[in-house]
């Protein structure tokens, strides 16, 4: 996930010029691990990284990160939390006008209600829901099939995080179960290993020897990630290129 979000920043440092950033977390482990992996990750790369803010769970007030992230000319902003309160954090930001973009994981902008939850002040904000699928896009033909479908079940779009994986899984051990003949555990296991299947968000195989899915930035080739920008009121896949509806936009305000 890193490597991508790092390729994705290297494609806006080449069109716009960034090479700064500031790193704002959840002090919570895997947050405070993210943050200075990704904080190492661009620094190797050639960015400027400022200190990195970490706020306790239920934290409402970020404007002092937020003025020094501005002071350190930062144009990137790299968020990674899971707690509902980052929606105030945007809202800050939107306010104070800074002239970065926020970048990152944060569970609350998964959601389709974020918008509500922001009052639209999460436009811009690009947020990483890992699998292809968790908002609507058109990667493969099987996207749309199960957005649509999740819509007329449960009356709003696919919800982030684990909903197209959940909806492949099922897939993926059918076939699984159907390539060994049986339900035998192991044979179930060889199943999986030599399973290529195309599905919601692009080819599905897995290493062999990780068990991790194969990821690609091609979904020919496969398993693509679901980098989706809020712009006006919806979640528009802008990462990776090949499985783009569109592009990043950036707030008026920095340009």
């Amino acid at each position: 996930m890193m490597n991508e979000f790092i390729t994705m920043l290297e494609d806006l440092r080449k069109a716009h010029g960034f090479d700064k950033a500031a790193v704002m977390v959840q002090d919570v482990a895997h947050a405070r691990a993210g943050g200075e992996a990704m904080k190492k990750g661009l620094a190797a790369k050639g960015w400027k990284v400022s200190d990195t803010k970490i706020y306790p769970t239920g934290t409402t007030d970020y404007s002092v990160g937020l003025n020094d992230s501005a002071k350190f000319g930062a144009q990137i902003l790299f968020i990674w939390m899971d707690m509902p309160e980052s929606a105030v954090l945007l809202k800050q930001w939107s306010d104070m006008k800074l002239k970065s973009l926020p970048v990152g994981f944060v569970c609350a902008a998964e959601q389709p209600g974020f918008w509500k939850a922001s009052a639209g002040r999460g436009e811009y904000l690009i947020v990483n829901l890992v699998n292809g699928g968790n908002a609507p896009a058109k990667i493969t033909p099987w996207t749309m099939k199960f957005s649509d479908a999740y819509k007329k079940k449960w009356g709003l779009e696919p919800e982030g995080y684990g909903t197209s994986s959940s909806y492949m899984a099922v897939y993926q051990l059918k076939d699984a179960i159907e390539k060994s003949g049986s339900t035998d555990t192991e044979a179930v296991i060889k199943g999986l290993e030599n399973g290529d299947i195309m599905g919601v968000y692009g080819r599905m195989r897995f290493d062999k020897k990780s068990h991790q899915i194969i990821p690609s930035l091609d979904p020919k080739e496969g398993a693509v990630t679901g980098i989706i920008q809020w712009q006006q009121g919806n979640r528009v896949q802008v990462f990776p290129p090949k499985a783009a509806a569109g592009k990043v936009l950036l707030p008026p305000w920095m340009k």
